[in-house]
């Protein structure tokens, strides 16, 4: 044996021989070089800025959502949840002795609370539902599935469990199967379920291979229709707040599209970029906004704010996924738009035929007043622009996306503004045009906030995406990070915790309770408000 091999097989890594082998850049050296996650911590818990407390490693966000109103979202983190406010970032609720979790879901503010576990525990197995009282810090009640619950929608009547090949229904007020659907396979679990109780529309993918999307009344248990709105598969979809209009992405990500659940046909399309992309959220803002607007986020780092707006119209597919949807689009979306609205139930089309129609007779009332001014010149032009996907009113571009594996988006009313700025515009052409003001909130995977304020400028005829209306300026109002090393996790003020050695009231005897004992809990916890002060 030579002496630089024996050398190399009896290296000591003692302190002293490893500076001297990190000197001449020995490779085991160089690896033992990098401190671990515990070193990191041992290191600070010993500095003298740290000296008399103990800082852990900072929590891993594994999902987020919002609440149905957008106005607060919930982090699931390995440790248990964080709720913060979706307009300052501020953590109002949170809990750290839950354990690890993939998924967390709110009801507006109330206290009741779902999550599903990450399996490191028995107790918290990715196959269970766990409804919790945050407030009181109570388990309610805990649905079992068949396979990994990939996600959990719920609004006050309603909870949806999305598996790999089936969505389930539950009653909210007993936690009791209602009906399960048999679906394709999707990974992704794309489920979204309308905020209204009154009307429970679901919505999840109905193919593997293409862009189609089932509508089903969740309230009545039965179909309402199938419709074709991508030629690629599905990426993204999300139903507004009273379940009337269906925005849908596929993994092309490059025109996003507004499906009108009373007709069923494609009513808006609009263009988010020339390039593809992953659409990684849709979110309709706020019912006050008018006109209603979307917000969509993607793997390019930005937000796209679209107004939905003008005379609601057939947009076949143009410039989407394929060539071959260029030609054969028309056909086939006209075709699967004819044959899908013939079920519709009368208690979807009860609860849905006053919103809607007053959106189409705003609509109308708008285009003939503005035709009426309409140059004889302009009229192709006009035309042109009808047929092709409306441009964004507003971009935002984040400025650290290097490390995001997800976002997501939501719009706000800007605070302290009045929603009667938000009232249809008059068509009134000596009017001055409209700015408007609006928040665009956006957290990522790396569990940083981003608050953006836009300000929107409306053309003479009150429309924001058309004629001379310009684009809305962004401007980055607050950028924070949710959670970090800290002794509870998460920054800023903490309203409504719990010692973080408490524990959760667990009911031992779930099998023998009655159903009216968990109606009674769930009703209880549906009408407290999480924050309020106990």
């Amino acid at each position: 044996m030579t002496t630089s091999s024996f050398i190399m097989c009896t290296v000591d890594l003692s302190p002293f021989a490893l500076s001297r082998a990190r000197r001449f850049g020995h490779p085991r050296a160089r690896a033992r070089a990098r401190p671990t996650v515990a070193q990191n911590a041992h290191i600070r818990n010993h500095s003298p800025a740290h000296r008399g407390r103990l800082v852990m490693p900072a929590p891993v966000v594994r999902a987020a959502s919002y609440n149905q109103d957008c106005t607060y979202v919930a982090l699931a983190t390995d440790r248990g949840y964080a709720v913060h406010s979706a307009s300052d970032g501020q953590r109002y609720h949170g809990d750290d002795a839950l354990g690890g979790l993939r998924l967390v879901e709110m009801l507006f503010t109330s206290s009741l609370v779902c999550v599903v576990g990450d399996g490191d525990s028995p107790s918290m197995s990715p196959r269970r539902i766990k409804v919790l009282d945050a407030r009181h810090r109570r388990v309610l009640g805990e649905i079992s599935c068949a396979s990994t619950v990939l996600a959990v929608r719920l609004n006050r009547a309603r909870v949806i469990a999305r598996e790999r090949t089936r969505c389930t229904i539950y009653e909210l007020g007993t936690l009791c199967a209602q009906q399960t659907i048999e679906t394709c396979v999707d990974e992704r679990g794309l489920v979204a379920l309308s905020a209204d109780a009154e009307s429970s529309v679901l919505a999840y993918a109905g193919s593997e291979r293409e862009g189609r999307v089932v509508v089903h009344d969740a309230l009545n248990l039965c179909r309402v229709m199938e419709t074709r709105a991508h030629e690629s598969p599905l990426a993204a979809l999300a139903l507004n707040a009273d379940g009337t209009m269906l925005a849908t992405a596929s993994t092309r990500g490059t025109v996003i599209r507004l499906t009108s659940l009373q007709s069923g046909c494609k009513v808006w399309s609009f263009r988010r970029g020339a390039t593809s992309s992953v659409i990684q959220s849709l979110n309709f803002g706020a019912t006050t906004f008018h006109p209603p607007l979307l917000c969509v986020s993607s793997d390019k780092g930005t937000a796209h704010v679209f107004a939905i707006e003008g005379e609601p119209k057939e947009c076949v597919a143009r410039g989407d996924d394929t060539r071959n949807e260029r030609g054969n689009g028309a056909r086939e979306g006209e075709t699967s738009a004819t044959s899908a609205t013939t079920t519709v139930s009368s208690a979807l089309a009860k609860s849905r035929a006053g919103v809607f129609g007053r959106v189409v007779n705003f609509a109308g009332a708008t285009v003939s007043g503005i035709s009426s001014r309409v140059k004889p010149g302009k009229v192709i032009a006009a035309a042109r622009n009808a047929m092709e996907p409306a441009r964004a009113i507003a971009t935002v571009k984040l400025p650290h996306t290097s490390s995001t594996a997800w976002s997501l988006c939501a719009l706000q009313p800007t605070p302290g503004t009045t929603a009667d700025k938000w009232a249809p515009p008059s068509l009134d052409a000596s009017q001055p045009s409209r700015q408007l003001e609006a928040q665009v909130s956006v957290v990522t995977s790396d569990a940083v906030f981003y608050d953006y304020n836009v300000r929107l400028t409306a053309d003479r005829s009150g429309f924001f995406s058309r004629g001379d209306a310009k684009e809305g300026v962004a401007r980055l109002e607050r950028e924070c990070k949710l959670v970090d090393e800290s002794d509870a996790f998460g920054t800023g003020s903490v309203v409504g915790d719990l010692p973080n050695d408490g524990r959760w009231i667990q009911n031992t005897s779930e099998t023998e309770r009655d159903a009216r004992d968990v109606r009674t809990d769930v009703s209880e916890s549906m009408s407290q408000s999480m924050f309020a002060a106990g």
